[in-house]
């Protein structure tokens, strides 16, 4: 166990033989754990966030021992990148300054030890292209270098997943970006006998690229509830599927990954 509950969203970078885990919540151990299999039990609050969001461990094997590295940025749902002269990218959601609004940040630095520095606030729901609350960017260059964020998009009145759960951005520079007008992904899934179902959200995007940059799988988190999200609730809003995994009984999560032809 690299970190102990709650400790959530991860994302590994290997630099010179030493792994660096980027993650939110503290691992504190301080709430109960409950069984996921018994859904009157799971109450809120039912997971960990922190005021102080994004930490850093680092370890030199994936068993560990692993060190928590101090003074990390505040970035809630860290998404590490590493440039090819050395310097270390970090693109976070929610961002705790700026305007009011959804908005990242974009950090950098010449280790994961820091210092970091401000890069830009990027704000999606100025686009006009993407979704009013977009989260979860996952940072990646292609085989030409050109940047790219995938990331969970949603305006959270939405009650067709179908509508809207992902947005892509993109770059030349890492500074100025574009939007897709499309979305890159959806939360159906397409299954080998030719079957699909369609889930109420995928959200937390990251890919596993090959060693050109190109992307060969989708990794999501995934509700286990299902289209049309009988029972999710948002205020006046029913069947809301965005709001399943913070309904209580209907929360339940997992991993899925998913091939991409390309």
């Amino acid at each position: 166990v690299a970190v102990p509950y709650w400790a959530h969203n991860p994302q590994a970078i290997i630099i010179q033989d030493e792994i660096f885990l980027f993650h939110i919540g503290a691992g504190l151990k301080n709430t109960t754990i409950v069984n996921c299999n018994d859904k009157t039990s799971l109450t809120p609050p039912h997971r960990q966030h922190d005021v102080k969001l994004g930490y850093i461990q680092s370890a030199t094997n994936p068993y560990g021992p692993w060190t928590s590295i101090p003074n990390p940025p505040v970035c809630d749902n860290p998404s590490p990148w590493l440039l090819k002269n050395g310097t270390l990218l970090l693109m976070c959601s929610r961002s705790p300054v700026g305007p009011p609004g959804p908005h990242w940040r974009l950090y950098s630095a010449p280790s994961p030890r820091g210092p970091w520095t401000t890069v830009l606030e990027i704000y999606p729901s100025q686009s006009g292209m993407v979704a009013l609350q977009t989260e979860d960017p996952f940072l990646w260059q292609d085989s030409e270098e050109n940047f790219h964020i995938l990331a969970h998009g949603t305006d959270f009145q939405e009650i067709d997943p179908t509508k809207r759960v992902s947005a892509h951005a993109f770059s030349l520079d890492g500074i100025t970006w574009g939007w897709s007008a499309g979305q890159p992904y959806t939360s159906t899934i397409y299954f080998t006998n030719q079957s699909n179902i369609t889930f109420s959200s995928a959200e937390r995007p990251k890919l596993i690229l090959d060693d050109f940059g190109n992307p060969t799988h989708l990794i999501n988190g995934l509700s286990t509830t299902l289209y049309p999200c009988n029972g999710c609730l948002k205020k006046n809003i029913t069947n809301n599927c965005n709001m399943c995994k913070l309904t209580p009984g209907l929360d339940a999560t997992y991993t899925i990954m998913r091939f991409l032809r390309t």
